[in-house]
């Protein structure tokens, strides 16, 4: 089988934007770990050595499907620079420079882009606007879980008596 799932994970150096907006109010919080981006790709017999790129889906459970779509669009880009050459690497380099260049993420409960004429069928979103409100604190929930499992992860100087303990 030819076919390859990569998780995407997006090492945020600096703290980062999430922002609610719906009808009452809006909120925002900073957080620093986001659940990754999935590339799934299938690779033909004939790659890299053929004009025809492998074919790929895009998913996320709190992008928008409009947000996929054009990440998608960047990635033909990409291959049309690169044809018969390796991609993958260059296209998960791109994914990251892409979002990583926001510096916000806003969720709302409104589908600002509901046009379902030029849908992008590798563009997989499981975010729904109407449940913006759940995503947001999802998310929030698993920057916590990750913010903890990086304090696992560290040493830390006891103030009592001043050793090194891991936690």
């Amino acid at each position: 089988n030819d076919q390859f799932e990569i998780d995407i994970e997006f090492q945020l150096s600096t703290p980062f934007y999430l922002c609610l907006i719906d009808n009452s109010n809006q909120l925002s919080t900073l957080i620093q770990h986001l659940p990754p981006l999935v590339l799934t790709v299938h690779f033909h017999d004939q790659y890299p050595s053929s004009i025809y790129s492998p074919t790929f889906v895009l998913s996320s459970c709190f992008l928008s499907r409009k947000y996929l779509e054009n990440m998608c669009q960047q990635l033909d880009k990409i291959w049309e620079q690169n044809i018969s050459e390796p991609i993958v690497y260059q296209w998960i380099e791109c994914l990251k420079e892409q979002f990583l260049s926001m510096n916000e993420l806003c969720l709302s409960n409104k589908d600002i882009n509901n046009d379902n004429d030029n849908d992008d069928p590798r563009a997989m979103s499981s975010y729904q606007p109407n449940r913006a409100a759940y995503v947001y604190e999802q998310l929030i929930e698993y920057n916590q879980i990750k913010e903890y499992e990086q304090f696992l992860h560290e040493y830390h100087e006891c103030p009592i008596c001043l050793s090194n303990n891991i936690p």
